[in-house]
């Protein structure tokens, strides 16, 4: 999976906490393992929140319920590959060891991995 998806991506998931600043623009991509609906009280709509595996690590991918819907419902689904552009998001929270930050995407544009480069199997 690593060699598949090392001429697509800038990061991989493990990188983005030790190579991405917030607000950077990022290709992640991987196998869609989970995908999730953040009800609408949440953020005030509808948003999905994706989590792609790309065999280092996992990576939470938050994308609108209007990009979703429009562009990739009949076709994102678990088991997947895809490859998303975005925006690094980083939440920073107190913890009792001291500050923990976690790393996600708000993505922007989705397209599957290109044909033959990943299929359901891998």
């Amino acid at each position: 999976m690593i060699a598949i998806l090392k001429p697509h991506v800038t990061h991989f998931s493990e990188e983005l906490k030790f190579k991405a600043q917030p607000r950077d623009d990022v290709v992640v991509g991987g196998k869609i393992v989970s995908v999730e609906v953040i009800p609408e009280a949440f953020f005030g709509e509808t948003y999905f929140k994706l989590i792609l595996d790309d065999s280092i690590g996992t990576t939470k991918v938050i994308i609108s319920n209007e990009m979703y819907h429009h562009c990739f419902a009949d076709i994102a689904f678990e088991g997947q590959f895809f490859l998303i552009k975005g925006i690094v998001n980083v939440v920073s929270r107190k913890v009792a060891t001291g500050i923990e930050n976690q790393y996600s995407v708000v993505g922007y544009e989705m397209s599957p991995l290109p044909i033959g480069e990943g299929s359901t199997h891998a």
